[in-house]
C-alpha cells in the first residue's frame, strides 16, 4: 500500500481559542460534509468534533496538545508568545514486514515570541519544545515517531518598528 500523507494547520488565536484547517483533500472534504450535518466550525472549546478521518483526528490531536502544552510553559517560564502557527505533517509508512503501518509526525511551528532575540532565549524556546513533546502521550506510543523543526521570531519591544 501507497505511503498517506495529511497536514493540519494548526493556529492559536488567544483567549482559549484554536483555529485547524486540513490541508489534505480528503480530510477537507469529510470536514466540509460534517459541517453541513452539524453546523459550523469543527473546533469549539478545544474539542475536536466529529467528522474526522483517523488519521486527520491523530495528527490535530497530536498537534493541538503539543501547542496547548507549549503555550503554557512557556506563560510558566515567562516567554511571551505573540504568534503560534504549526503546519503539521503526518505520513502514514506502510511496510511488506509490518502488520499495521507506522506514523511519523513532523510538528513545524512557526513561532513569534514578543521579546529580544538571544541565544539565551532561543535555547528557552527549544527546551520548552522539547518538554511539551515529553509531555504527550503520544511520545511513546509504540509506531508513532514525532520530530519538530521550528521556526522563530523575535520581537523586540523597545525597537521601534521601521
Amino acid at each position: 500500500m501507497a505511503d498517506q500523507k495529511v497536514r493540519v494547520l494548526v493556529e492559536r488565536l488567544g483567549k482559549g481559542r484554536v483555529r485547524l484547517r486540513f490541508l489534505s483533500r480528503e480530510a477537507a472534504a469529510h470536514a466540509d460534509a460534517a459541517a453541513r450535518d452539524e453546523g459550523p466550525g469543527l473546533l469549539t472549546g478545544g474539542v475536536i468534533e466529529s467528522g474526522l478521518l483517523g488519521h486527520e483526528a491523530l495528527l490535530a490531536s497530536i498537534a493541538l496538545g503539543h501547542m496547548e502544552a507549549y503555550a503554557a510553559l512557556c506563560e510558566r517560564n515567562d516567554l511571551r508568545i505573540e504568534v503560534y502557527r504549526d503546519d503539521a505533517v503526518a505520513m502514514d509508512r506502510y511496510s511488506d514486514d509490518a502488520e499495521f503501518p507506522g506514523t511519523h509526525v513532523l510538528l513545524r511551528p512557526r513561532l513569534a515570541f514578543f521579546g529580544a532575540d538571544s541565544s539565551e532565549a532561543r535555547a528557552t524556546a527549544i527546551r520548552l519544545l522539547n518538554e511539551a513533546l515529553g509531555q504527550s502521550v503520544f511520545f511513546e506510543a509504540p509506531r508513532i515517531t514525532i520530530e519538530i523543526d521550528p521556526v522563530f521570531e523575535f520581537q523586540n519591544l523597545d525597537t521601534p518598528k521601521s
